[in-house]
This record gives structure tokens, C-alpha cells and sequence, in this order.
């Protein structure tokens, strides 16, 4: 995505040499990572990576790498840091506060509009690797939990018998 640059007197002087355009843009490797970037310029840049790693069926916990061409001095570390948490806690505010915590198993009780086309797809792709087997059937997890550990399957399951843990179950 090209973006036309919309020049604030706040920008620092690295922006400021940007071209009049920028590109963007952002997407996701697999259920649980998402990437993005922003080019001001062939010297200044921006890229992040953002992993979940879940902790419990309605709690993640979310590690973001932020890389940059730009700023590069130590003393900037800090401000850029403290400016993703801000830009970070934009969405932790609303994201806090939404009911119900999971995503409904069916669209069909959710108002969507030509906007939510991103999390149509993406749900799409999650329905893919669920009919391949690979989503948790977390309800026999739950019945099981305190008198049972589980192992995540592994091709190496399918070729050697007796392993010790069972494999998670799986819907």
C-alpha cells in the first residue's frame, strides 16, 4: 500500500527527508503471528513482528519484535519503545473490555461489514487447518485438566509407538 505523505511539524528530521510516499502494509503467518511495515524511505523504516503464544484458551500473551533502519541511536531505544506500548494499549483498552472473550464458532451471530473483510479471511484460514484436525479440543482439555498432561502431536508420533504423554486431543 502506497501512502501519501500527510507531513506534521512533530516528525523527527530522519521522517522529515521521507519521500512523498510511504508504503505499508501487514499480514499474518499462520494463526498466531502477524507482521508489518512502514517505508518512509530506501534509509528509514520500520518492521515489527507480533507472536501470541497462548496461555489458556482465553488468554495470550504477546511478544513483539520492532526493528528499525532509523533512529538508530541507543538514546531512541526508549521513546520508540514507550510509542509501540502507547500505540499497543490503543487496543488493549478496547480489547479488555469485549464480550465474549472467543470468537463465535459461527459468523452467523455477528454483524460484519465490507470492513471486516481482513478478519473474514483470516477466520477462513483458521476453518482450513480446522478441518485438517489441528484445533484443540479444548473441552476434553478442560476435563482433564489437574490429572493429566498432554503432548502437541509430531510427525515423529505417526512413525514410533509408546510415547508417554497422549497427544492433545483435537476436534
Amino acid at each position: 500500500m502506497r501512502l501519501s505523505r500527510q507531513g506534521s511539524k512533530k516528525e523527527g528530521p530522519q521522517i522529515k527527508e521521507a519521500s512523498d510516499e510511504r508504503m505499508a502494509g501487514s499480514g499474518i503467518v499462520g494463526p498466531n503471528q502477524m507482521w508489518t511495515y512502514i517505508v518512509f524511505n530506501e534509509k528509514s523504516e520500520f518492521r515489527q513482528y507480533m507472536f501470541e503464544c497462548p496461555i489458556e484458551e482465553d488468554h495470550v500473551k504477546i511478544f513483539l519484535v520492532n526493528m528499525r533502519k532509523m533512529m538508530l541511536d541507543p538514546n531512541m531505544d526508549k521513546p520508540i519503545a514507550d510509542r509501540c506500548m502507547a500505540i499497543a494499549q490503543q487496543d488493549i483498552t478496547v480489547l479488555e473490555q469485549l464480550e465474549p472473550v472467543l470468537t463465535p464458532s459461527s459468523n452467523t451471530k455477528e454483524f460484519l461489514v465490507p470492513a471486516d473483510e481482513p478478519c473474514i479471511k483470516y477466520r477462513k484460514l483458521l476453518s482450513g487447518w480446522e478441518k485438517n484436525g489441528w484445533k484443540i479440543d479444548t473441552k476434553a482439555v478442560q476435563n482433564e485438566q489437574g490429572k493429566k498432561a498432554f503432548a502437541i502431536p509430531s510427525p515423529e508420533r505417526k512413525k514410533q509407538k509408546g510415547w508417554v504423554l497422549d497427544k492433545i486431543p483435537v476436534q
